[in-house]
């Protein structure tokens, strides 16, 4: 039911330049709090994995962070909605798209991911991006609310408890975002 109403939401929202802007506004307290939980700056390259036809998160962090991002779903339909999204937001330069996979994709290159809270199968995409981050890579993870989680393919509880650091997002349908971290011994809070 909530995957069906996000790509409606989606939908509508990829028509007008102003409304994106307004329901950016949902997540802009979230992505900073995001940003300065894993660090993110200009120097980092990010990589959101199931970015959808409304990319809010790639192009917030982006603009905010001047960082390179690049957005992958797997979805070919929404492509060209989200390519007008970024199009749209002017970030073209900064924001990149790739029709892939993520239980397939190969993040070793980036700095920092970021998983959104709808991508399936969650667990898999997760263990996926943990095992092929760089030593120094930052994992962000999205938590939905408890009541939310039978919408959503969430993690066992237990899982988020292991990530590295949180933030919470009280008036959102995420409880939280976690960090997880990748050094060169194992993976801290896997």
């Amino acid at each position: 039911m909530i995957p069906y109403c996000t790509r409606t939401c989606e939908k509508l929202l990829c028509k007008s330049g102003i409304c994106q802007r307004v329901a950016s506004l949902y997540y802009d307290h979230v992505i900073e709090k995001e940003i300065a939980l894993a660090n993110i700056t200009s120097e980092d390259k990010v990589v959101c994995i199931g970015g959808g036809s409304t990319p809010f998160t790639a192009c917030l962090i982006a603009e905010k962070t001047g960082a390179q991002v690049t957005v992958i779903d797997y979805d070919k339909c929404v492509m060209e909605k989200a390519r007008n999204f970024i199009l749209k937001w002017n970030l073209d330069t900064k924001v990149t798209l790739e029709c892939v996979d993520g239980l397939v994709y190969n993040v070793s290159k980036y700095t920092v991911v970021h998983v959104a809270m709808q991508v399936t199968p969650q667990r898999a995409v997760y263990q996926r991006m943990l095992h092929s981050m760089s030593v120094g890579g930052r994992l962000i993870l999205r938590r939905p609310r408890v009541f939310l989680s039978p919408f959503y393919e969430a993690l066992p509880v237990a899982e988020y408890e292991k990530a590295y650091e949180n933030v919470w997002h009280p008036f959102s349908m995420m409880k939280g975002s976690c960090l997880f971290l990748k050094n060169e011994v194992r993976l801290i809070g896997a």
